[in-house]
């Protein structure tokens, strides 16, 4: 099931779970195929990053995608979106996958994809469900500032117990503390 030890403890000690790791639990007893725990089980889309960062700028009423950006502010938004997503719906909003380096976590290979996420057009996307925009909203209203995003994320143990470069798993995403 691609899942860390963490979890396997909780299941054999009878804690309970998030929905999405129930049901991905319930689908690998059954013999089925769970999904990808670096994409969230989704495709991974450039113009779907660039719809929820579009929404999280209309709610934030601030541009966050600025050319010559390491995207340091705006990937913790993802961050925060895709797993939280996980974590509800059992699927991410963009399929990409985060690294953990050291000012937090961060798109893999992010220098390579900020060009084509800034021209992607976001109306090619699948568009956003009610429910990925109310968590989008959620997560805009936790944190107004870019900064106070920032600094939640570098809080988070999910992000802390991975070595520089490792990816940060969706199955984790139960874990979060910050929302």
């Amino acid at each position: 099931m691609n899942v860390d030890i963490a979890s396997i403890k909780r299941w054999e000690g009878g804690t309970i779970q998030s929905k999405s790791m129930d049901h991905a639990l319930r689908i690998a007893l059954g013999g089925q195929m769970t999904g990808d725990s670096c994409s969230g089980n989704r495709t991974f889309s450039i113009p779907r990053i660039k719809l929820v960062i579009k929404e999280f700028e209309s709610i934030l009423g601030k541009h966050l995608l600025k050319k010559n950006d390491k995207m340091l502010f705006t990937a913790k938004y993802l961050w925060y979106a895709d797993m939280i997503a996980h974590g509800e719906r059992g699927e991410s909003m963009t399929g990409s996958t985060y690294a953990s380096l050291p000012y937090g976590p961060q798109l893999n290979n992010y220098k390579d994809l900020i060009e084509d996420i800034i021209k992607a057009d976001g109306t090619k996307a699948e568009p956003l469900s009610r429910e990925e925009k109310r968590i989008i909203t959620r997560i805009a209203m936790e944190f107004p500032e870019e900064r106070m995003a920032y600094d939640a994320a570098l809080k988070e143990k999910i992000w802390k117990r991975q070595p520089n470069g490792a990816i940060i798993p969706y199955t984790d995403s139960a874990e979060l503390t910050g929302l």
